[in-house]
């Protein structure tokens, strides 16, 4: 069905979708790798967590929250858009001098930007977003309740995209103070509660985005319009995207 979808691998009309219910992804063995007609990915799903690991999702997020009611049920319409609380654990590298063309065999903190009277040299290497001191608690509580799913979600990606695991793994390797996100490959953990937005594409990613939904719920299916595919993702399932 999905290849007929994609008549000359291309998505046969703008306004058509295919729906991908939890039960084909179970069928598929756990774990569906979907490639563009190039070969490139196009999604990556997968519901094949130890469901021991997805028995404790959801206590483990509310007991990281100190036990807070911080989930609620509520209906939203197709149309209508709420605002969300969200929390973001992050390493950035956007603003800091990217040293093209500067030389190699001189140490970062020995360079000067040229024709500048001083250089910041807290400028020159990758920083953590300011959530991570506001909250370093939550975060530490994060770190130690999803442990054993962030080791056995990153062995996952390391399975099934070793090419994409290892460039995420250089930046990585590249922090400073040998620093490991706990979601290693990737170096940014964001937290949404009671989460429902509207198409959108986030910048600056690097390669890959990786989504879990966490709680009880129905619908909320997660859209994929350039692909026009509709994924029914259930608590512990997971999608990787190129973003």
């Amino acid at each position: 069905k999905v290849k007929t979808f994609y008549p000359g691998g291309v998505r046969s009309t703008a306004t058509s979708y295919l729906r991908l219910p939890g039960s084909v992804i179970d069928e598929a063995g756990g774990t569906l790798d979907l490639r563009n007609s190039d070969g490139t990915l196009m999604a990556l799903i997968c519901s094949s967590m130890p469901q021991r690991l997805k028995d404790n999702l959801m206590a483990n997020l509310i007991g990281a929250f100190d036990g807070k009611d911080i989930l609620y049920s509520r209906l939203v319409s197709v149309h209508e858009s709420q605002p969300f609380e969200c929390v973001h654990f992050s390493w950035y590298n956007r603003y800091t001098t990217q040293g093209k063309g500067a030389p190699t065999d001189v140490h970062p903190h020995e360079l000067h930007v040229k024709g500048a009277q001083r250089t910041n040299i807290s400028q020159l290497l990758p920083y953590q977003s300011s959530e991570q001191d506001n909250h370093e608690h939550l975060y530490q509580n994060l770190k130690i309740a999803f442990e054993d799913a962030f080791e056995w979600i990153e062995n996952t990606i390391r399975e099934y995209l070793p090419e994409e695991y290892e460039i995420l793994m250089r930046v990585v390797h590249s922090l400073p103070g040998n620093s490991r996100p706990p979601v290693a490959p990737f170096v940014s953990l964001v937290v949404n509660i009671n989460v429902h937005t509207e198409g959108h594409r986030d910048r600056k990613d690097l390669v890959l985005c990786l989504v879990i939904p966490i709680g009880e719920f129905e619908g909320g299916e997660l859209v994929m319009y350039e692909q026009g595919l509709v994924v029914e993702l259930r608590s512990g399932d997971f999608i990787v995207f190129c973003s």
